[in-house]
């Protein structure tokens, strides 16, 4: 079976903190002798890490592979994106989809969003897009808790249910940078693994 795994985040999907850029996702990537795509980006926001998945070259991927998985590792619900300002009233993308396009305009942009309810927003757009191409969707937190965002949008996706990935580290696991040493992703790869 020719596999690709496919990941959206920030630094800790794209590895810094590793001794060689490493991150989970070549570990889950390797254990399942699946390709890997990894779309992380330091300091990216979830609109942004959304952005980066949701392009032409991105669709329609199960004609070339037997399974896709998309793992988005959410980051702080308030940082700021580099791609849209004033959160999701002005976010747009080259999606060609009908219901992007109409619920990004008619519903999203009318509306006062606090940030729980924006990362459920590109929660649902990610699970949306999987499903329209048969992918598997998977995501957790880095480094926030997100109960909050767990009441608010259920899907048999979530990884861990509460807390976040760094609460799961141990000090020796964390680098000086504060992000995963090699340990620290080994251990987010392991327990991927286990619930995938």
């Amino acid at each position: 079976m020719k596999g690709l795994l496919v990941t959206i985040g920030d630094s800790w999907t794209i590895g810094t903190g590793s001794s060689e850029g490493v991150a989970y996702g070549n570990y889950v990537a390797d254990a399942l002798n699946y390709e890997l795509v990894n779309l992380g980006i330091g300091g990216n926001s979830n609109s942004g890490a959304v952005k980066t998945l949701l392009k032409k070259e991105y669709e329609n991927l199960k004609e070339k592979y037997d399974d896709v998985i998309v793992i988005f590792l959410l980051t702080d619900p308030i940082r700021f994106s580099f791609f849209s300002k004033n959160y999701i009233r002005n976010f747009s993308i080259s999606h060609n989809s009908v219901f992007f396009n109409w619920y990004v305009k008619e519903v999203v942009q009318n509306l006062k969003i606090d940030p729980a309810l924006e990362t459920v927003f590109f929660l649902k757009m990610v699970e949306y897009f999987c499903k329209l191409y048969g992918y598997r969707f998977y995501y957790a937190s880095a480094f926030n808790s997100i109960e909050d965002i767990s009441i608010l949008y259920q899907t048999d996706g979530l990884l861990l249910p509460s807390g976040s990935f760094k609460h799961m580290l141990s000090k020796e696991e964390i680098a000086p940078c504060g992000h995963p040493n090699d340990d620290g992703y080994k251990k987010i790869a392991n327990y991927i693994l286990k619930n995938i």
